[in-house]
């Protein structure tokens, strides 16, 4: 199963956070066990169609990209969708030119793909504790389920059919990056700004600032 031990470690570390800060008590406690158990069928789902398009999301670097799938198919509304999908075409044109995969050691794709999930796990945490009302909450809760789990089928197809052909034909991901507007705004992880910043703070980034105390 697709990180099925990040997803849960994901949950607990979500769960810690809003049992300390929320007096929703009971409910929330609820929905960081409703969205730990989405995110493990929402791994399921991309592992599926990754495995259709050839790809092994066994692999530590297709965890990555899966992570990226996972942030776009979470994206609520045109920005998000946008900004995600464009920093997977970032990271698709990285993968093809081996540059990341040259710089990322196996202990830093591990805290990137835990990084992904963490971060993703309080966005859909977030979402859910916003519609807990008396009554309707469950309807709509059981709603946005059924809804992340389609968005994930359908844009897990398309993000994992775009690389498919992109790097069947080398053609270039920029051609199907959309333009991202306001995305300081978006609510979801960005993969490759997840990795830039992975390597700032490992000390592997050839472009960042040198650390005055180490010269």
């Amino acid at each position: 199963m697709f990180c099925r031990t990040r997803w849960l470690h994901a949950g607990a570390t979500v769960s810690s956070t809003v049992s300390g800060g929320t007096t929703l008590g009971v409910a929330a406690g609820a929905i960081v066990v409703d969205v730990t158990a989405v995110m493990v069928g929402m791994g399921r789902i991309v592992a599926l169609v990754a495995a259709h398009y050839g790809y092994d999301v066994r692999e530590p670097e297709e965890q990555v990209f899966a992570s990226g799938v996972l942030s776009y198919s979470s994206a609520g509304n045109a920005a998000e969708k946008a900004a995600s999908l464009a920093a997977l075409s970032r990271l698709t044109q990285d993968m093809m030119r081996r540059a990341t995969w040259k710089q990322l050691q196996q202990h830093q794709m591990v805290n990137v793909i835990q990084r992904a999930v963490t971060s993703l796990g309080f966005s859909l945490t977030k979402k859910k504790l916003a519609q807990v009302v008396p009554v309707a909450g469950a309807v709509i809760n059981g709603g946005l389920n059924a809804r992340l789990a389609q968005n994930t089928f359908n844009r897990s197809q398309a993000a994992y059919r775009l690389r498919f052909l992109t790097e069947k034909y080398g053609l270039d991901p920029v051609e199907w990056a959309p333009d991202v507007l306001d995305a300081e705004f978006t609510g979801v992880p960005l993969i490759d700004e997840i990795i830039d910043a992975e390597l700032v703070a490992d000390g592997t980034d050839d472009d960042a600032e040198p650390d005055p105390s180490h010269i």
